[in-house]
């Protein structure tokens, strides 16, 4: 199935269900208390982005919309080829919020290497930003060496312009300071992406008008 394109793969895994377990989605207190629930999935025309957008019915808390490229394989890693937006209207979690901190700053994780880069969980990672040697030592990390960072103001480089040797986009940010030691359960820090979007909601967000008119754009012959 991972040389399959997602297309055919959500085709299978709603047939699959169908046939061999029609049991699994169906909800019961002792034998099945937390059933799977296929995700509803639509060609992504206007038309069908209105219908999900506009709070239709369905059997879980909405967090937002999944955007999945219909020829993509099977990727185990992240991938640009899907990607989670997210507003007001459709997120029950628009965005993580932490006690005593304004919502409109911005709380990442990072992981933080013993030379006080500060790495995003990407293949290669992107190095954010950089810890200096003597204020390092206070930067408290979890097991998994990840910890909690108010940032504002990160941008990166066009890709063709700027990168590091390994490949990644150079990154910049305004400000940034420790905020706590990430969760002991926390095993990741966030992706590049992750942050950009988090930093839109709070400066310029992208609208689901924006994602109709491009659906429409990209589908018209050319």
């Amino acid at each position: 199935m991972t040389d399959c394109n997602s297309e055919f793969r959500l085709f299978w895994l709603q047939q699959k269900f169908a046939e061999d377990a029609p049991n699994v989605s169906v909800h019961h207190p002792q034998k099945n208390p937390y059933p799977f629930v296929i995700l509803p999935w639509y060609p992504c025309d206007s038309g069908n982005l209105e219908q999900v957008y506009s709070l239709m019915p369905v059997p879980f808390t909405r967090d937002g919309l999944l955007f999945l490229h219909r020829e993509s394989h099977y990727e185990a890693a992240l991938t640009p080829l899907m990607l989670v937006w997210k507003d007001q209207n459709c997120s029950t979690y628009l965005s993580e919020v932490y006690q005593g901190v304004d919502p409109s700053i911005q709380v990442v994780c990072l992981q933080v290497l013993e030379s006080g880069a500060l790495l995003t969980c990407d293949e290669p990672p992107c190095t954010v930003a950089t810890v200096p040697p003597e204020i390092l030592p206070t930067v408290q990390k979890n097991n998994r060496g990840l910890a909690l960072f108010k940032i504002e103001g990160i941008s990166i480089s066009d890709q063709e312009s700027m990168e590091d040797a390994d490949g990644a986009p150079t990154v910049s940010v305004a400000n940034i300071e420790f905020f706590s030691i990430a969760a002991a359960k926390r095993a990741e820090a966030d992706s590049m992406s992750k942050l950009l979007f988090q930093q839109a909601l709070r400066t310029q967000p992208l609208s689901v008008e924006e994602i109709a008119s491009a659906a429409s754009s990209a589908l018209v012959p050319v």
